[in-house]
């Protein structure tokens, strides 16, 4: 038996099949499943859900960078993949993948559209920065059609909906270090600032908690918020906590404080302070909030350290964030002054506009829409002259949408 399977092998690789043909004698040009890796069983009582075990894997040669932007979407995913691989369009904005001449994978907007025909051997997951990727190893057919393949499904919320690209490979296509590529260095890109409508609904007539330094001081953010829902009729009701050069540490190791948070004194806590190494004690942070049910929201403030947002966001990805340092850096990237939102001194203080954009960005997380009332505590005047458009739509462009392909 075992001479037997090793002819099997070496048949298999003679017949040029581990290409992802579906006939050993033919190129794939898409009139037929090419996603895949027609298997010859041989003879005798053989398990198929192993008979991959058998194929070789074509290896990885170097990897292209490609961003992919679904339709009508703010984000885009940027992906790391073979530079042998060819895309060519397969009309409704969907891409057949080919290497020389066979096609070998498919990418399109959603769900595979084929899933339901071929079965899942095995899976793996990981969470990233803002998205979901699931790896799945699939089978089709059996005897002479058996084939397998891998099936990528990279998934991410936009405005309280999930959205998908699904990419599907030939399993002979793709080794160990290609696979990981896509599970590890996938990132989800901004092209526009999402005003994250809806995303924090389950807030809505809860008690928020605002944790940061003197910025939450000087951008009068708690009490800009407090007003906002008042006057737009809101029951939410804010709590602002400003502490000079304070980080997530100085909220951490105040014994006080982290009780009051485990026994649920708020639904919500928005945490500022990202400036060091954050991570173990946003961690701990974290199950102080989880052993109450409490929303935690990274919420970093305009002076904070981009390096270690990010570090904070990928350690722990489920955590939701208003990058409202984004926000004031983006509008101000469109041409309103600085000093509109700063104030003119050794730390750049967030001044009341900038909190009144805040405040706005949690308004709209949880009622799902801007606000609309007009107020009296600020110069309402006078801030909707400055921010203009974004009043109306609060979505601002971020990198040059030049060189992203459009999926769906």
């Amino acid at each position: 038996m075992q001479n037997a399977n090793k002819r099997w092998v070496a048949a298999l690789l003679l017949s040029g099949l581990l290409l992802g043909g579906c006939a050993p004698t033919q190129k794939d040009h898409g009139t037929t499943n090419g996603d895949d890796t027609t298997v010859e069983t041989p003879a005798g009582n053989v398990n198929e859900d192993e008979a991959y075990l058998g194929l070789e894997v074509r290896p990885c040669m170097g990897l292209s960078r490609k961003t992919f932007g679904l339709e009508d979407s703010l984000y885009a995913i940027r992906l790391n993949i073979s530079s042998e691989w060819e895309m060519k369009g397969a009309g409704m904005g969907e891409y057949d993948l080919y290497y020389e001449d066979t096609r070998i994978g498919k990418i399109e907007n959603g769900e595979a559209s084929d899933a339901s025909d071929w079965a899942v051997l095995a899976t793996e997951q990981r969470a990233l920065a803002g998205m979901k990727v699931q790896q799945y190893l699939e089978k089709s057919g059996t005897g002479e059609s058996l084939r397998f393949r891998y099936r990528y499904r990279f998934a991410y919320m936009e405005s309280g909906e999930e959205r998908v690209l699904s990419v599907t490979v030939a399993y002979t296509e793709l080794d160990d270090f290609s696979r990981q590529a896509l599970m590890t260095k996938t990132m989800l890109l901004n092209v526009y600032t999402d005003p994250m409508y809806d995303t924090l609904s389950e807030l809505r007539g809860e008690s928020l908690l605002l944790l940061g330094n003197s910025f939450i001081g000087s951008s009068q953010i708690g009490s800009i918020l407090n007003d906002m829902m008042q006057q737009n009729g809101k029951s939410c009701n804010a709590t602002a906590i400003s502490r000079g050069y304070a980080r997530v540490s100085t909220y951490t190791s105040d014994a006080s404080m982290m009780n009051r948070i485990r026994n649920g004194e708020w639904g919500a806590v928005f945490i500022c302070g990202f400036y060091d190494d954050e991570t173990k004690c946003l961690g701990l942070l974290k199950d102080a909030c989880d052993a109450s049910g409490t929303k935690l929201i990274i919420f970093p403030a305009h002076n904070e350290n981009s390096g270690v947002i990010e570090k904070n966001r990928n350690t722990y990805p489920t955590l939701p964030c208003l990058n409202w340092k984004s926000e004031i850096e983006a509008l101000i990237a469109e041409g309103r002054s600085q000093w509109d939102f700063c104030v003119d001194d050794q730390h750049l203080h967030s001044t009341p506009l900038a909190g009144y954009v805040g405040a706005m960005m949690i308004y709209r997380s949880i009622y799902g829409q801007m606000p609309t009332a007009r107020m009296y505590s600020i110069d309402q005047a006078a801030y909707d002259d400055v921010l203009g458009a974004y009043m109306d739509d609060p979505s601002m462009q971020l990198m040059n949408t030049k060189g992203i392909i459009p999926v769906g």
